[in-house]
């Protein structure tokens, strides 16, 4: 994969009126910071947005020109940009909708807006109009909103609604350094469900990496959530590359997790199995894999298989943590 960590994306620039979707180089001007945000905003409740807009812009019918930048409404759509007042108006709503209630508000009330939130989301993505999709990736570029769980919802809209406009922008977003790593990360996961192939052909140099990544890049789990999902959709076993990273110590310790689980939805492709005996004896002292793997034997194997596995490992057992793992498991499965 070619490094792109020296030449961050240039500013954005104008649309062209005759284009649909927006420009592909229109960039953030909020740098990543990381999952923490992300981990913030669901830890509070779904609150962490101390406003949907965050004190930029509150939606309205226009905003007003500055100098040397392209005009865009209340809802971050340039004011030339083709798109129809039904699906700009659909997407002031969704951001009216998404200003959550003051902190000091009852726990019932968070509740209220969170359903009502996640059900006006559900329901734009269930119409499927692509002129809503092009508006939210518009807005989304426009950076209506610094709030993550915001920005994500935008994207999900434009993606599902408009995958053909959204591709070459997830794509962008998914490989490039310079954008806020949190929108980055939802990128790269709705960029395997609009194009499946164009992903793998993509991800798979670094998914098999044999070095510490040379560039910025999302977090291993979401590459892999990614071609999990592209697998799916281009109907191409995951289980060569997800074996490739469960017992790859280069890989981040979540994104081998996630490759043990997935292994184990597998039990009877022969890699997979040779991938989870191989993590079940990890020697490096990851001891979550190890039990990872163990579970992920416990469901797919049959219940002779893996006992005999297990009552092998266990005489050979140096750790006495994991040997009570490994005895508590016999004694769940009923071995002899």
């Amino acid at each position: 994969m070619q490094d792109r960590s020296e030449t961050p994306p240039p500013p954005a620039s104008a649309p062209s009126p005759h284009a649909g979707p927006p420009p592909v180089r229109a960039r953030s001007n909020v740098r990543g910071r990381g999952l923490a945000a992300l981990l913030l905003v669901w830890t509070a409740g779904c609150g962490g947005e101390a406003s949907a807009l965050d004190g930029e812009r509150e939606p309205g019918p226009e905003v007003a020109l500055e100098p040397g930048r392209v005009g865009r409404d209340g809802a971050g759509i340039p004011l030339d940009a083709p798109v129809p007042e039904h699906a700009r108006r659909a997407i002031r709503e969704f951001l009216e909708v998404m200003l959550r209630p003051p902190l000091d508000e009852t726990s019932d009330v968070h509740d209220r807006w969170y359903h009502a939130t996640a059900a006006h989301l559900q329901r734009l993505v269930s119409e499927a109009d692509e002129d809503v999709g092009n508006a939210a990736l518009h807005a989304f570029t426009g950076n209506v909103t610094d709030g993550v769980v915001t920005r994500r919802a935008l994207l999900i809209i434009g993606a599902r609604c408009s995958p053909r406009s959204a591709a070459p922008l997830l794509r962008e977003y998914s490989l490039t350094y310079g954008y806020r790593l949190d929108d980055r990360s939802e990128a790269t996961v709705l960029w395997a469900e609009v194009d499946p192939q164009g992903y793998l052909s993509e991800m798979e140099p670094h998914l098999r990496r044999r070095e510490r990544p040379t560039a910025t890049m999302p977090n291993d789990e979401f590459l892999l959530r990614g071609w999990i999902e592209a697998c799916e959709r281009a109907g191409r076993s995951p289980v060569p590359v997800c074996a490739d990273v469960a017992v790859n110590i280069r890989m981040e310790a979540y994104a081998r997790y996630m490759a043990t689980e997935e292994l184990g939805r597998h039990p009877d492709d022969p890699l997979a199995r040779h991938a989870l005996e191989t993590c079940l004896i990890e020697s490096t002292g990851d001891g979550y894999l190890r039990v990872k793997a163990a579970q992920a034997i416990r469901m797919a194997y049959a219940n002779e298989d893996a006992c005999a596995l297990f009552q092998d490992v266990l005489s050979k057992e140096a750790s006495f943590d994991f040997s009570s793992f490994l005895q508590d498991m016999i004694k769940l499965l009923g071995c002899r």
